[in-house]
């Protein structure tokens, strides 16, 4: 892919006990775990109605839209902005979103981006456990929190690029792209994404070694 060098001090090294449960959640994956997000791949760019529909039906269950609380006029400009913005940028998105929510929703605004935007990372508490980070307290200055919410983008991605050059990480993701042949054209950084996903789900985090 023309990665350019990956400096160790901007990613998280991958420890013995890491690699472990990577190694786990890939032998737990089943096709109906990347299914969901394979199906949203093929219908994001459908101006059909009904296609419209089955993405927003499927993109809420999927990424617990529909389990926070989350009011109808959040949720429309939410799908609004997805389908508008082909290359969107998560500081933007964060102030778009913020605007109708009165919060910094940095969970769902690296969702909505990893949509349009494959090389980038989902944050989520199961990444955040993963890697042993918290998101940027709230009380601080916004423009702040969203320097440090885009620094620790920056630090998960780099993590997933500096993994999957090495040769153990190389072997995991091969046997996961066996799932499905169109996984064979997902970024490396999705996959890692469905992997640590599925180390949170499984409860296969338990105590990190050191970082």
């Amino acid at each position: 892919m023309g990665l350019a060098p990956v400096r160790d001090r901007h990613a998280l090294l991958l420890d013995r006990s890491r690699m472990r449960k990577l190694r786990q959640a890939q032998s737990l994956m089943r096709h109906r775990d990347v299914f969901p997000y394979l199906e949203l791949k093929g219908l994001i760019d459908s101006r059909r109605p009904a296609d419209r529909i089955r993405f927003r039906s499927l993109f809420e269950r999927y990424y617990g839209l529909n389990y926070a609380h989350r009011d109808q006029a959040f949720k429309d400009m939410f799908f609004e902005v997805l389908h508008l913005a082909r290359k969107p940028k998560h500081a933007d998105v964060i102030l778009e979103l913020r605007r109708c929510s009165g919060r910094m929703e940095f969970s769902f605004t690296s969702k909505l981006v990893s949509m349009r935007v494959e090389s980038e990372p989902i944050i989520d508490r199961h990444v955040l456990c993963f890697f042993q980070k918290k998101l940027p307290p709230t009380g601080s200055d916004a423009e702040e929190r969203v320097k440090r919410y885009t620094d620790l983008l920056r630090y998960v991605k780099m993590s997933y690029i500096l993994w999957a050059r090495g040769g153990d990480v190389g072997i995991i993701l091969h046997r996961l792209r066996r799932l499905d042949s169109r996984l064979s054209l997902c970024h490396d950084v999705r996959l890692l994404d469905f992997l640590v996903l599925k180390v949170g789900q499984e409860n296969l985090d338990g105590e990190f070694g050191g970082q």
